[in-house]
C-alpha cells in the first residue's frame, strides 16, 4: 500500500475485515464454502469493493458512500482522481437491471463529521445522461 497510494483506501477495509474474521470476531465462524464463488450467490447479498468488482455482473447493484471525501478523496491529485473515476464507472457498469447510488454528503474526518456533499462523479454522470437524452 505504501508503493501504490490508490490502494490506501483499502487498508482500513482490510483491517476491519481481518478483525471481523479473527477469533471472537462477528465473522469468526465464516468459512470459504459459505462464501460461494467469486460472483457470489443469487440467494445472498454480495459485498464487494470497487477494486474486486471488475468482471462481475449483478441484476441489482447498490453503491454506497458516494460522497466527496470518499469517492474521490478530497483534493486528490489528477492521476488519483482519474483512477477513482475509473473505479466509479467499474461500479456502475456491474448492474444488469438496476443501480442504486447512495450518499449522505457527510464524511468522518480527523476534525469530526463534515458535510462536503456528494461525489462530483454523480454530477458528471447526470450531465452525460442529459446529453445522451438530448441526442
Amino acid at each position: 500500500m505504501a508503493v501504490e497510494p490508490s490502494l490506501g483506501d483499502q487498508r482500513e477495509q482490510v483491517e476491519r475485515m481481518s478483525a471481523a474474521v479473527a477469533e471472537g470476531g462477528p465473522l469468526a465462524d465464516l468459512d470459504l464454502a459459505s462464501l460461494g464463488g467469486r460472483d457470489g450467490s443469487p440467494r445472498h447479498l454480495n459485498l464487494l469493493t470497487l477494486h474486486s468488482a471488475k468482471g462481475c455482473e449483478y441484476d441489482v447493484v447498490i453503491m454506497v458512500g458516494l460522497d466527496l471525501g470518499s469517492l474521490p478523496w478530497r483534493n486528490e491529485a489528477p492521476a488519483a482522481q482519474r483512477e477513482s473515476r475509473r473505479l466509479f464507472y467499474v461500479g456502475i457498469t456491474r448492474a444488469r437491471d438496476e443501480i442504486h447510488m447512495l450518499y449522505s454528503g457527510f464524511v468522518d474526518t480527523r476534525f469530526g463529521r463534515q458535510y462536503w456533499g456528494r461525489s462530483p462523479f454523480l454530477n458528471e454522470l447526470e450531465v452525460r445522461m442529459r446529453e445522451a437524452e438530448g441526442d
